[in-house]
């Protein structure tokens, strides 16, 4: 009897299958007393079984245990039947008997069947003690724990329930519907609702119809027509499945185990592999050409599932096929000079020590897929990555795109797709489900945060909940990016000329049914720091900072303001000095010298009009002490009117004082005899200014 296996169907029963032929007469019977039906049951069991014929499986099994009701093999045979058929509580029932409840040592994979199981029957604390003692028992699989740790943090795949909203369709019959694909106003998808006629072919795994393609068009209100059946030349005695068309519609590629133009093939161990088959339609007609095999299809290893990049030159696909790092991967292949390259598997970010499959490629970026080696709620998860990134991220979709039932087989479009799942509540044993997708469009500008008025600059956004990076652009007068409700963001901006700021941003208020929300990151100018130094020989310096229209007195010097700005990223502008005047022997005229800095003192004062002055004037030591005070009194008036008439109004002045011969700077007194160049330092106006009178003239220090 030829042996035909589907991989779509050991998909969608978790694909960790792990089971062999069982060789369970030549194992069990030299150890147990057997009477004669318990071995002629056993024995045709286990026929049934390596032919994949369960249910039959399972019938002689049970016989077998009437003669023998504690045979733990027998109950672990009966488990794996139940298993692989998908009814999951019958199959806890007897992995429970055969593991918890018997005293014989029990294989580790038999366990990691049970945990599993658990784990989709809702037994979560039980299945977390099941993993836990797997990744004990098998050390360097590291599946056991990649699952326990899911389980450990289930509250995460939640916190985005309001991203999707899954609703199940009208096409679902009560047997298997899953794994749509776009085709023309509709979908294409694998279905066993059996075949017309009184002898229909029936698929001995668990006695269903085998799987045919059925097309189905999707009305304008989202509602499917009644699905009608592919052409046979697509669609052949025995299982067809996922399937993706290309160049308008005219081509397909379509999974079907190992039958091809009449004829089936199995592998060394008797099994019928699954391969990809092309057809193109014949001319403007609904026909379709006799079916091509891919060139890397083999009868040894599977391949399936096809998705293809939008120029038809990137196949993906799932296959077991050698070099992989779990049972079924996902693997890549170019169509170049009118050949298929080498398939290069996607790695070890994408593929896991499980099962990935049913990829589907959207916008040649991101790819989505299903697995039960990542994280997740437990079956098949649905999974996404940025295929073009170097490292690549690999997200749960979360609940309810993910359930603790198999959910796989996903196509979408922007904002709706399709996915398959035997989620409960199901109609058939899988379903096809419409999902469309609440993500928030959310616009963000950066702004001038006096004007209000919207910037060119740059924008990037982070999801703190995965730490991820999720736009990074520039912008002219805001971005838009899809975001998720529930979630927490930091948008940052910046713009050339302001200081870039970052804000926190949640999404959890903005209103259900609001899908278009505004955000705005008020960005501060950056004025150039300007620098004023008044300059009084032999005295320390007075260093005010300069922004805008604001001033202020620093005590530090120059150099430290610089370094203030630098820090602060502004950029620096000005650095103006005003020194002390300087007047001719016996003279109080002011001089050419000595008006470059009277103009930009008057400057600085029109400008800020909270600053005000103050004059000290002084004489050197020639001259009788009287007539030094009175030669000082006519240089400090000469420079209050010299900055008077520049505009500068003489209430703006708040001292002024001639201190004659006074307060010289050096040691060039009547007794001291001093050349030119030491006088003409003593002969000047010192210059002092105050913000609100907050300076009266300080004494000078002689030197």
């Amino acid at each position: 009897m030829k042996r035909y296996i589907l991989i779509i169907l050991l998909i969608a029963v978790n694909s960790n299958l792990g089971s062999s032929k069982s060789n369970f007469y030549l194992d069990e019977l030299k150890t147990v007393k057997e009477t004669k039906k318990f071995t002629i049951n056993t024995k045709r069991a286990d026929r049934f079984f390596n032919h994949f014929s369960y249910i039959k499986a399972i019938k002689y099994y049970k016989k077998a245990l009437t003669e023998n009701p504690n045979h733990t093999k027998t109950k672990l045979q009966i488990a794996e039947c139940y298993r692989m058929i998908k009814d999951l509580m019958n199959a806890e029932e007897w992995y429970a008997s055969a593991i918890v409840y018997s005293s014989d040592s029990i294989e580790s994979t038999y366990k990691l069947h049970y945990a599993e199981i658990l784990t989709t029957n809702g037994k979560y604390t039980e299945a977390k003690n099941w993993y836990a003692v797997v990744n004990d028992e098998m050390g360097t699989n590291v599946r056991p724990q990649v699952m326990l740790e899911g389980l450990e943090n289930r509250e995460d795949f939640y916190r985005d329930s309001l991203n999707y909203f899954v609703q199940s369709t009208n096409i679902n019959t009560d047997e298997y519907d899953f794994s749509p694909s776009y085709y023309k106003e509709g979908i294409v998808f694998s279905s066993s609702r059996g075949k017309d006629g009184f002898m229909k072919p029936t698929y001995k795994w668990d006695e269903t119809s085998f799987l045919d393609l059925f097309y189905s068009k999707v009305s304008d209100d989202g509602e499917n027509y009644e699905a009608e059946r592919l052409s046979t030349r697509i669609n052949s005695r025995f299982h067809e499945g996922p399937s993706v068309f290309y160049n308008n519609d005219t081509k397909v590629i379509f999974t079907r185990n190992n039958f091809n133009q009449g004829k089936a093939e199995t592998s060394e161990d008797g099994t019928n592999k699954l391969k990809l088959f092309f057809s193109e339609k014949i001319g403007n007609s609904e026909k379709w050409t006799r079916s091509e095999p891919f060139v890397y299809n083999s009868n040894e290893y599977s391949v399936g599932h096809p998705t293809l990049s939008t120029d038809g030159n990137t196949l993906y696909f799932s296959s077991d096929m050698s070099g992989g790092y779990g049972k079924t991967d996902i693997w890549k292949c170019e169509y170049q000079n009118n050949a298929w390259l080498t398939p290069e598997n996607l790695g070890e970010d994408i593929n896991s020590a499980g099962d990935e499959m049913f990829p589907f490629l959207k916008n040649d970026e991101e790819l989505f897929f299903a697995s039960n080696g990542h994280k997740g709620l437990g079956g098949l998860d649905l999974f996404r990555t940025n295929i073009i990134d170097n490292k690549k991220e690999v997200l749960n979709l979360g609940y309810p795109m993910n359930t603790r039932w198999d959910d796989f087989g996903l196509v979408m479009k922007e904002k709706d797709g399709f996915l398959s799942s035997n989620r409960e509540g199901g109609k058939g044993r899988d379903d096809i489900y419409r999902f469309w997708v609440n993500n928030l469009n959310i616009e963000i500008q950066i702004i001038d945060s006096i004007t209000n008025e919207i910037l060119a600059g740059g924008i990037s956004v982070i999801d703190l909940r995965v730490n991820s990076v999720v736009l990074v652009d520039k912008v002219v007068d805001g971005v838009r990016f899809s975001g998720i409700k529930g979630r927490d963001y930091l948008l940052s901006g910046n713009a050339l000329g302001y200081l870039p700021k970052g804000i926190d941003f949640s999404t959890i208020d903005i209103p259900i049914g609001d899908d278009f929300f505004v955000v705005q990151i008020p960005l501060v100018k950056i004025l150039k720091g300007d620098i004023l130094v008044v300059k009084n020989y032999g005295m320390t310096d007075q260093v005010f900072k300069m922004i805008g229209d604001k001033i202020e007195r620093v005590d530090i010097s120059s150099d430290s303001l610089k370094s203030v700005y630098i820090s602060e990223n502004r950029e620096l502008g000005q650095v103006n000095i005003i020194e002390n005047v300087y007047y001719d022997f016996d003279k109080y005229n002011i001089r050419e010298d000595a008006e470059s800095n009277l103009d930009k003192l008057a400057l600085v004062l029109f400008k800020y009009s909270e600053l005000k002055v103050s004059f000290a004037s002084h004489t050197d030591s020639r001259g009788s002490f009287s007539y030094n005070e009175k030669l000082a009194k006519r240089r400090v008036n000469s420079a209050e009117e010299y900055v008077f008439k520049k505009g500068i109004e003489l209430n703006r002045v708040l001292v002024k004082q001639g201190f004659g011969e006074k307060q010289l700077i050096n040691k060039c007194d009547d007794k001291s005899s001093c050349d030119e160049a030491a006088h003409q330092l003593n002969r000047r106006t010192n210059l002092f200014l105050s913000i609100d009178n907050g300076l009266v003239i300080a004494n000078n220090t002689q030197k």
